[in-house]
């Protein structure tokens, strides 16, 4: 449109030049001097013979080339060699008088080597015989629009040739769901020729229970909300068999960013959902048959645990019976041994050595009161609910005098205050000092023992000897009891120490408070 309104221009302005006065005449070429040099886009004057008469600035710019050598070289010596020929034969219909003006796209060789495409519109201007003065070249370069094109061509062939022969089916659409383009994959996946496609509401082919799965998606998709999505769905053949696809929505925008148009890319997934389908059986039974498995091992297991729980009471029973039995006989039995011999010597001895036959008496009563103290706490441990019925200090007394007669270590208790302790704290403490007196008469060699019981807020129980101590650095937390002391301390929420050195006996300290 520019070089026709450019071209009639010049025309106008040469025309005035020849038909005007001597000031008309001078005053119309500064006008188509104005225009020549000004224009924008290139102008060159070809005479009938071909040489170039002229060319403008603008012409110079878009060639790359200097005025001198476009006079020199012409538009033939520029031309690429595959398009020199083209417009030759609407040169020659002009110069016939057959036309007056015609256009042709032809390639040029830049100076920088690159080809460089040029729309050129040719008009001729003639005298009052219509005779062929000169004629004037509108030359624009339009190389980025011809590449874009060509760009745009092979994009479309590219785009063609994938779609064409693309494994999955590719159908575009527009956004009221109306097929308008589908490559042969979708022939062959659905049966129904692209006529057929054309004219059927792609819904209709949905399986029936499948066609409001992705109405908001596909909603969200036309308002522009989202740009794609995927669903899995089946569909209907045009023999009326059923196969399953997975489909991908995407939204195609026009150049303002509005939704344009639809592709979906379908891919028959048939065989992945049925394999998918008998996986998930394989793994439910799978998973039935390690539950049942599981339940029949766990089954098992419970009655294994109890045949072990059985076996590990009887083996207590068996084992707490035997100690009752060894207690039983090394001390009270040694006791009540030592007891008839006495009583047996003892007439005789008293009417031989009356103060010899008071102490073996006095030592008899020593003797009974330990094997009384003795099975006071066999009894006890004969019957656990006892250690909670009888107040802690009783329990004690009991503890040190049967320990007093089994060692023949002095053991002495002191007990102040009185309380009420929840029975796990009674409990606890008890094993505690009975744990602590063991050890006294299994390791410390000592001579006498004391048993401290202060009652009530805070609770604290002490056991010191005058044994021959230890290293507490040397030894290893549960040595000598204390692993099991600890544990029973902390069972209560008590704090255990145990202060001790070689050669100074052992000292252990119970302090608990009511929380």
């Amino acid at each position: 449109m520019l070089a026709a309104v450019l071209l009639t221009a010049l025309s106008l302005a040469w025309l005035a030049s020849r038909m005007g006065s001597r000031p008309a005449l001078a005053e119309s070429d500064a006008r188509f001097k104005a225009i020549f040099d000004n224009a924008a886009i290139g102008i060159s004057l070809i005479a009938p013979d071909g040489r170039v008469l002229a060319v403008n600035p603008a012409l110079q710019r878009i060639a790359g080339r200097s005025e001198a050598e476009l006079l020199s070289l012409g538009g033939q010596a520029i031309t690429y060699a595959e398009d020199r020929d083209v417009g030759r034969k609407e040169f020659a219909e002009v110069m016939a008088g057959e036309r007056d003006a015609y256009r042709a796209e032809k390639r040029y060789v830049h100076p920088d080597g690159r080809i460089q495409w040029m729309r050129q519109s040719v008009s001729t201007v003639r005298d009052a015989g219509g005779k062929v003065l000169h004629l004037v070249v509108i030359a624009e370069d339009i190389d980025q629009s011809k590449r874009a094109l060509e760009d745009l061509r092979a994009s479309e062939a590219r785009f063609k040739a994938v779609f064409d022969n693309a494994a999955v089916g590719i159908a575009m659409m527009t956004l009221d769901r109306h097929i308008v383009e589908i490559n042969p994959t979708v022939v062959r996946l659905t049966g129904y020729s692209p006529e057929e496609m054309f004219n059927i509401n792609p819904t209709d082919m949905v399986f029936e229970e499948d066609r409001t799965m992705d109405r908001e998606l596909f909603q969200d998709l036309v308002a522009g909300r989202r740009d794609q999505y995927l669903v899995e769905k089946r569909y209907y053949r045009r023999d009326g068999s059923l196969f399953w696809g997975r489909i991908n929505f995407s939204l195609v925008r026009n150049e303002q960013g509005r939704p344009h148009y639809i592709i979906s890319i379908i891919e028959e997934i048939t065989e992945e959902r049925t394999a998918r389908q008998a996986l998930a059986s394989q793994e439910a039974e799978h998973r039935r048959q390690l539950e049942q498995r599981i339940a029949e091992r766990t089954e098992e297991l419970n009655a294994a645990n109890e045949r072990l729980r059985e076996k590990a009471a009887l083996d207590a029973v068996v084992a707490e019976r035997t100690r009752l039995a060894r207690d039983l006989h090394d001390a009270v039995t040694q006791s009540l041994f030592s007891t008839t011999l006495i009583a047996d010597v003892l007439p005789d001895l008293w009417e031989m050595n009356q103060a010899e036959g008071q102490r073996r008496l006095e030592e008899l009563r020593h003797l009974t009161r330990g094997a009384l103290a003795e099975m006071r706490t066999l009894l006890v441990e004969l019957r656990p609910n006892a250690l909670t019925a009888v107040p802690l200090p009783a329990l004690l007394r009991q503890l040190t005098e049967a320990m007093a007669n089994r060692s023949r270590i002095a053991v002495q208790l002191s007990a102040e205050g009185e309380c009420t302790l929840p029975p796990d704290v009674q409990v606890g403490l008890y094993r505690i000092a009975q744990e602590a007196l063991n050890n006294v008469v299994k390791h410390a060699g000592a001579r006498q023992a004391v048993v401290t019981l202060r009652l009530c807020d805070p609770v604290r129980l002490t056991v010191a000897d005058d044994g021959s101590g230890f290293d507490p650095g040397a030894v290893t937390a549960d040595h000598l009891g204390l692993r099991i002391m600890r544990e029973r301390a902390e069972a209560i929420g008590a704090r255990l120490t145990v202060y001790s050195e070689p050669g100074e006996g052992t000292q252990v300290s119970v302090v608990w408070q009511q929380p």
